[in-house]
């Protein structure tokens, strides 16, 4: 077992030690160490880099903290490694107390029985171990939402995330006599007019033909990629129709033109060579280090036109889940592995994560700590207040990611000229039977 015991200080690593001892005798001997024990909570986890480093260190400082005298202990794993390591564990009812998985995979681990839902857990507030109705109203939509089932169990926390974005370059808007992004389809369409010049070798924005750019634009047009309780897709909806005739309009008339990476598109906007640009929201600083470098003009960050008042756009992360490994609930265990997660959604753990990671935190009252260590900037203002709230978390369908490479094949196919309804259709057709299958390979 991986316990990364090199890269926590001495003292930290022996104040797990007795903990660790019990669990591996206890394993040694056959045991599910985390079926005995309550107060030693295994997670497992596939983050790496400054992501890894982040966790490390608040788990550091729970571990120092908590009164509960609760150890937890992070094992590392390939992404991979661990999905196949946890359908094994379910089979020999031997899991780690905490996993932090896909929306897809906890699909999978929730079909299979070995979740435990947390909305007892949640809405005991009257002892402190819940969130009272100050905390829910701190709490950004997307914590309550990211791991709901279609019956309303809450079978897992999201860990950050991050959203889509559209970068919109402000000194040339307001050339256009726009003071902001485009809040209608009329004037973006006016403003990719305008930004199209083959003389100077400008055009309105570049896109990636991905089940992501799909999902941007069909939240434009008020859709979404599936049904609220999860069964059916909805990929050739009215909505999606229109969604799909509007980004094909815009290549057709070379207005946008594809690209193969985030790399290429980040250039292109950072020299001005575009108006218009999609990101995810923990490059900003990547954006704005590389639009200083290259041509130094005020840009900002918004969403697509909406047509309808409550605009949205995609947001991914992953989730914490608490795992079942026997018959009958075990109080303690839970209780342990959920002292953990409601430690890391407080507002000073979220906000020290948001800073290390770049990743959104999950509060608002994040927004009043990370700024009083250090000013953020316009950009990130609009982020946090304006757009974190709208975010729509990924379904949690165990077959999605068999989808998004369907719908993806799919889109490729409309940019390239056929025919939008058709391919949806037909899209549609492929992408049904797949929903229920276990794509959680990354």
């Amino acid at each position: 077992m991986t316990t990364h015991s090199s890269r926590v200080p001495r003292q930290k690593w022996l104040r797990w030690l007795p903990a660790l001892w019990t669990a591996i005798m206890l394993a040694a001997c056959g045991q599910s160490p985390l079926a005995t024990t309550g107060r030693v909570v295994i997670a497992w986890h596939s983050l790496s880099g400054a992501k890894e480093r982040a966790l490390l260190n608040l788990i550091d400082e729970f571990n120092s903290t908590n009164a509960d005298h609760i150890t937890v202990v992070p094992e590392e794993r390939a992404p991979n490694a661990l999905h196949t390591d946890v359908l094994n564990g379910i089979e020999r009812k031997a899991l780690p107390t905490l996993i932090l998985a896909t929306p897809m995979q906890a699909a999978v681990y929730q079909r299979r029985g070995a979740l435990v839902p947390m909305n007892d857990y949640m809405t005991s507030a009257n002892n402190g171990s819940g969130w009272n109705a100050n905390d829910r109203a701190d709490l950004y939509p997307f914590i309550m939402k990211a791991g709901r089932t279609a019956n309303g169990q809450i079978i897992g926390i999201p860990y950050g995330g991050i959203v889509r974005l559209m970068l919109y370059n402000r000194d040339w808007l307001k050339t256009l006599n726009m003071d902001t992004a485009p809040t209608n389809w009329d004037n973006f369409t006016s403003a990719c007019n305008a930004a199209t010049d083959r003389v100077k070798g400008t055009l309105c924005f570049g896109i990636q033909p991905t089940t992501v750019a799909f999902e941007q634009f069909l939240a434009a047009y008020g859709g979404q990629i599936a049904t609220d309780d999860m069964n059916v897709l909805q990929i050739s909806t009215p909505a999606a129709v229109q969604s799909m005739n509007t980004l094909a309009g815009f290549v057709r008339t070379s207005q946008a033109y594809r690209v193969n990476t985030l790399q290429q598109s980040r250039d292109d906007f950072a020299t001005a060579r575009v108006l218009f640009a999609f990101d995810w929201s923990n490059n900003l600083p990547d954006v704005d280090t590389t639009v200083k470098q290259r041509a130094a003009f005020d840009w900002g960050v918004g969403l697509l036109p909406s047509v309808t008042p409550q605009a949205s756009t995609k947001y991914t992360a992953p989730l914490w889940v608490i795992t079942r490994v026997a018959d009958q609930p075990q109080p303690e265990r839970e209780k342990a592995a959920w002292s953990f997660i409601h430690w890391l959604t407080q507002p000073t753990q979220t906000a020290a994560w948001a800073q290390q990671t770049h990743e959104l935190p999950a509060r608002l009252s994040a927004i009043n700590i990370l700024s009083a260590k250090q000013p953020l900037s316009q950009n990130e203002i609009t982020l946090l207040r304006d757009i974190a709230p709208r975010a729509r978390p990924d379904p949690l369908i165990s077959g999605l990611g068999c989808v998004e490479n369907t719908l993806t094949s799919g889109i490729r196919q409309i940019l390239d000229g056929q025919p939008v309804t058709q391919t949806l259709q037909l899209t549609q057709a492929i992408g049904q039977p797949q929903l229920g299958q276990d794509c959680t390979a990354p």
